[in-house]
């Protein structure tokens, strides 16, 4: 529970999916091995298992695909804006 919120506030999210180049470049795989061999690949190196097979990857290995942040302003009357940024 807040106890109190202030009149400016901002939250970000940042979402990164592997990046097969990386892979690539890490592991020295072929430059004609399909993206997801090179994934498989990845994902073993990083301990995959049977209960687990897509472990988390280090950032990294990883691209970022989006980056957004949440502005929430209250206004002099009191009222309050939200404004989105976000990219793509």
């Amino acid at each position: 529970m807040f106890k109190s919120v202030f009149d400016k506030v901002w939250a970000f999210d940042c979402e990164w999916v592997p990046d097969p180049a990386a892979g690539r470049a890490l592991y020295g795989l072929p430059a004609d091995l399909p993206d997801r061999d090179v994934l498989a690949h990845m994902w073993q190196q990083a301990g995959a298992s049977e209960q687990d097979p897509m472990p988390f990857l280090k950032t990294i290995v990883c691209r970022v695909v989006s980056i957004a942040a949440v502005t929430r302003q209250r206004r002099r009357d009191g009222s309050v804006q939200l404004h989105l940024l976000a990219l793509p």
